[in-house]
């Protein structure tokens, strides 16, 4: 763990609670965050911090991973163990850096100043590549843990797969780091001068699946060994649905 300040910790268990105020971000909303300026930097700033710290305390709800990783006795356990000790430093680490430009007002005064915006766009480019390289560690972490729920005894295990819930439904976790990463690139989009930012209003569709899946099997392949194959298929009569 970090060596947090008392009230940098208050700060990090405050903004981990607000789960249910959680703004809903669609494509209309990012939109609507069209230009760059101090009001949209805060609103940026703000939803990252919040939601690193609500990743932070879905990793910090696995309890006594050191126990069971003791119990497997194996590889897996010490791969889990040290996976996630990498994610909590990671994102311990990355929240403070929208914590003290938010903490010491720096974005109301004169935010007009370009060195200044282009600051804040670096910072935050650097936060979407350290948070990106989160979903490596969190495959490695999760491979590990269903490989150790063979390992532990069978009284074990039904115990293990709720302490273990981030791992085994990775679902929200992973939702939200996209999210993340999806704020961060329009935000930095914005910056170079797109006037939709992360957002395409003209790309093909068909494209953009197809780098998603293509991304997905390189995913697989480099933690899994595999990946398995997908096949587009375009119902003809509805271009909008996809097999």
């Amino acid at each position: 763990m970090n060596s947090f300040t008392s009230a940098i910790r208050s700060s990090l268990l405050q903004n981990a609670n607000k789960g249910d105020s959680l703004r809903r971000w669609s494509i209309n909303e990012l939109l609507k965050l069209n230009d760059v300026n101090a009001t949209n930097a805060e609103v940026v700033l703000q939803e990252i911090r919040t939601r690193l710290a609500i990743q932070h305390q879905r990793l910090s709800s696995f309890p006594r991973v050191e126990e069971y990783a003791k119990i497997a006795s194996s590889s897996d356990g010490a791969t889990l163990s040290k996976s996630l000790k990498m994610l909590l430093q990671l994102h311990e680490n990355t929240y403070m850096l929208p914590h003290e430009i938010i903490e010491t007002d720096y974005l109301m005064e004169g935010f007009s100043n370009r060195p200044k915006q282009m600051y804040l766009k670096q910072m935050v480019d650097d936060i979407m590549t350290r948070h990106g390289a989160s979903v490596d560690t969190f495959a490695d972490a999760a491979i590990a843990s269903r490989n150790m729920e063979h390992q532990i005894p069978q009284i074990l295990r039904k115990q293990f797969r709720t302490d273990a819930t981030i791992l085994q439904n990775p679902e929200p976790f992973l939702h939200s780091r996209l999210l993340i990463q999806l704020i961060c690139e329009h935000y930095v989009s914005l910056n170079k001068g797109k006037p939709t930012g992360a957002v395409s209003i003209d790309a093909d569709i068909l494209d953009i699946v197809d780098d998603a899946t293509t991304e997905a099997k390189h995913v697989a392949d480099a933690n899994l060994g595999i990946a398995p194959e997908v096949r587009l298929e375009v119902l003809m009569d509805h271009l909008s649905l996809l097999r």
